[in-house]
């Protein structure tokens, strides 16, 4: 198997992530948390393991991307046409430090495009740039060649399937009693949690940050892959 370590773009920020040590900083130690990261992915170069994880929010994530471009589309001009990458889990773009698959790229604009749906009200109210994502667009910028990025949260209702799961697994608590008022009660919650677009206008559900290519922060990132 291949085992030339490139950083994938969701996972890159974690490379930068300081270590608690004044004297590890000093010296320029990986943090632990770069240390796990390089382990996992160790482990995958080596030996094809991989940990398969699917939360509800990261199925949402999953699911719900059409929805979030028709909201982008109407608050986010574009001069060229917005099409969400379709292809992006089979094709991954490359070079010598990453790897990754942007969301949207618009070639006119010279700017790529990451989408985020927050899984509840609440997640998309606190959201803003972490280290993680602005690593994971600026190594998108390094993957296309472009100069600009835009992080995009889109707040839109949870697909019916997850909030079926998220209701029974209140129901069982419940002891599967549909008479239990406590449970009809926080069912009507669960279900109210997951549908904003019935009580927070299309405008105020979109979240849009924007910043240039940092090639200051893509060669400490670099930097950072070839110590890893």
């Amino acid at each position: 198997m291949n085992t030339t370590f490139k950083a994938r773009a969701s996972k890159a920020g974690e490379l930068m992530t300081e270590p608690k040590l004044k004297s590890d900083k000093e010296v320029g130690t990986l943090s632990q948390t770069a240390k796990t990261f390089v382990r996992d992915m160790w482990l995958k170069n080596n030996y094809g393991y991989e940990d398969v994880v699917m939360t509800h929010q990261m199925m949402k994530g999953l699911l719900c991307e059409h929805d979030a471009v028709a909201l982008m589309n109407k608050y986010i001009p574009t001069t060229g046409y917005r099409s969400l990458n379709t292809h992006k889990i089979k094709e991954s773009l490359e070079n010598e430090y990453f790897t990754g698959s942007h969301d949207i790229l618009l070639k006119v604009e010279d700017t790529v495009e990451d989408i985020k749906c927050p899984f509840t009200v609440d997640t998309f109210f606190n959201a803003t740039i972490t280290k993680l994502y602005y690593s994971q667009i600026q190594v998108y910028m390094d993957l296309t060649g472009a100069k600009k990025g835009r992080l995009v949260y889109c707040l839109v209702d949870t697909p019916e399937n997850i909030v079926l799961e998220l209701e029974k697994s209140i129901w069982f608590k419940y002891g599967a009693n549909d008479d239990n008022q406590d449970y009809i009660t926080k069912s009507m919650q669960i279900r109210h949690n997951h549908t904003p677009s019935k009580y927070i206008p299309e405008e105020q559900r979109v979240k849009c940050f924007e910043f240039e290519r940092n090639d200051k922060w893509l060669d400490a990132l670099k930097g950072q892959v070839v110590k890893a």
